[in-house]
């Protein structure tokens, strides 16, 4: 799995806690949920920039050695 699809799908993992925050009343499990959530958005961010930078490098031409 790529770093950009690894990082959609804990994108998308972090909006299923928020959503799921939204519909439980214990104080407690709401704020566990949106930790969770801000986690995961955290981590798909560092995936995100690993992605980017592994395509910013695929973009650049190999950098040849003189003798």
């Amino acid at each position: 799995m790529s770093y950009s699809a690894e990082a959609q799908e804990k994108r998308e993992m972090a909006a299923r806690a928020r959503r799921l925050a939204g519909s439980v009343t214990r104080e407690a499990d709401r704020e566990g949920l949106i930790r969770t959530a801000r986690q995961l958005e955290s981590e798909a961010q560092e995936l995100q920039g690993q992605a980017d930078l592994q395509a910013d490098n695929a973009d650049s031409p190999p950098s040849y050695r003189q003798p």
